[in-house]
């Protein structure tokens, strides 16, 4: 099951109380819809499904009791529970706040640790309602069965299934309407759930020889089949996928254009109902990720899975890998006759760790490090005639390593094993091109984040502050 935040509708006229809310349940990861008064509240409750209801009475004043109902009205899909907050747990109010169809009573001003302790237990109402929805049958779409019963049609099936090597003794196929999700926030709760029951009726049509028809999600289905091939399955599937996208639907008064995506597994003897449903639902997944309104197949899963490893197997993924692929792309480089100062002001503006020196004929010559640099800094090192200028030249460093840019990320690897704090020179014929360096490397496996990149300097109107360093400098010895 995918998992997914719990969704909180907090509605109070106190909007502090509603910034204070967010700001709190969002650190211990509840995703918080906000409203200030009932109208809000109704017209949110329909664009967005929630977990949980928060009604401050404080604030909001008797109407409030209304609330409970009119979320559960336009959220039949999912249960919400429903709490309280008001002045003053008298009996009467709060008797009153259940009758309405509230679940839970909390009293003003808001405590937070009891708040994350009600919503704990909140939780495990709604999971015990979701269970409870799983086993009720029919659903009440247009007379679809449920994912318990779908579960129990399949067990006798398979049970009279032949050998696994044989033709299948049926299949189970589940679809899931592409991006749904945005008509509902769009249209609201009420027009989807309209227009689900209408998708559900064309199937319904299209597939009237099937053994069994359920709804396993808000909007997916389920369809058994016991006789056919698997071929006559696809076809049928195909031709369902067609028909939905083919026709023009209305929801709200509006045209809309709907798509689905299919996944197809057998029903093989060794296999459990929950497994034939996990392994439908893969291909489900696949068929997203192949870019919707498709027919995935279980064989097609096994036969991705098998040959993603080989491709995986031994660094294949990263075979036709280069320097010039994962190097630090030098953009500025020093000549070997600039002056020192002028090589540690680069490096500073830069903010690099070190920088190519070119010779007279632009071909590289040896690269400078900015700690080279801040070490004879710290020692007060001088130019050893007074009246001289002490050049990139004399303190060049021609040791470091080179490697052109075709060459392969594994030669790369096996160098750093060796070498971890070394920094290397990428080469294109004779001219720098590049900076690769272990840390580098290593944070090719690091999530990505636009944090890592801000800038700590305020915002000036200068060049200075568009230099964006890189993410991991290195030192050079």
């Amino acid at each position: 099951m995918p998992q997914r935040p719990y969704t909180i509708l907090a509605v109070s006229g106190n909007r502090p109380l509603l910034r204070q809310l967010s700001k709190f349940l969002s650190v211990f990861q509840y995703q918080v819809v906000q409203a200030a008064d009932l109208a809000q509240a109704t017209a949110v409750s329909e664009a967005r499904a929630a977990d949980f209801l928060l009604s401050d009475a404080v604030t909001l004043g008797p109407a409030s009791v209304q609330l409970p109902r009119q979320v559960r009205r336009t959220n039949r899909d999912r249960f919400t529970y429903c709490m309280l907050l008001g002045d003053s747990p008298v009996t009467a109010e709060v008797t009153s706040a259940l009758e309405a169809g509230y679940d839970d009573f909390l009293a003003a001003p808001l405590a937070y640790g009891e708040l994350l302790s009600r919503l704990r237990a909140g939780a495990r109402v709604i999971e015990f309602e979701r269970r409870l929805h799983e086993q009720m049958e029919p659903d009440g779409l247009n007379g679809w069965s449920t994912k318990s019963a779908l579960l129990r049609a399949m067990t006798p099936l398979l049970e009279r299934s032949g050998d696994p090597r044989s033709t299948p003794a049926g299949g189970l196929l589940v679809f899931d309407l592409d991006a749904f999700r945005r008509l509902e926030r769009q249209f609201g709760a009420a027009a989807g759930a309209s227009l689900r029951r209408e998708v559900g009726a064309l199937w319904q049509e299209h597939f009237s020889n099937a053994e069994l028809l359920a709804t396993v999600g808000p909007d997916r289905f389920a369809v058994l089949l016991a006789s056919g091939q698997p071929a006559d399955w696809e076809s049928a599937v195909d031709g369902a996928l067609t028909r939905l996208r083919e026709k023009e639907w209305i929801i709200a008064g509006q045209s809309v254009r709907l798509t689905a995506s299919a996944g197809l597994a057998p029903l093989q003897r060794e296999s459990s109902a929950t497994r034939v449903l996990e392994a439908a639902e893969g291909a489900l997944l696949l068929a997203k990720n192949s870019g919707r309104d498709c027919l995935v197949t279980h064989q097609e899963v096994q036969v991705e899975a098998a040959a993603w490893a080989k491709l995986a197997a031994d660094g294949g993924l990263f075979a036709t890998t280069t320097a010039r692929d994962v190097m630090t792309p030098c953009g500025v480089f020093l000549h070997v006759d600039d002056t020192i100062e002028h090589a540690l002001s680069l490096l500073e503006q830069t903010q690099l760790t070190a920088i190519p020196a070119l010779d007279g004929e632009g071909s590289y010559a040896g690269m400078v490090a900015a700690s080279q640099l801040n070490e004879r800094r710290s020692r007060g090192d001088k130019p050893r005639n007074s009246g001289s200028l002490r050049l990139v030249r004399h303190i060049l460093r021609t040791d470091a390593p080179r490697f052109e840019e075709s060459a392969p990320l594994s030669q790369l690897m096996d160098f750093f094993s060796v070498h971890p704090d070394t920094v290397a020179i990428v080469l294109l014929g004779r001219r720098p091109t590049g900076l690769v360096c272990c840390q580098r490397l290593a944070l090719l496996n690091e999530k990505l984040t636009r944090a890592r990149f801000q800038s700590a300097p305020p915002l000036t109107p200068t060049s200075d502050y568009l230099l964006v360093p890189d993410l991991a400098p290195a030192e050079v010895d």
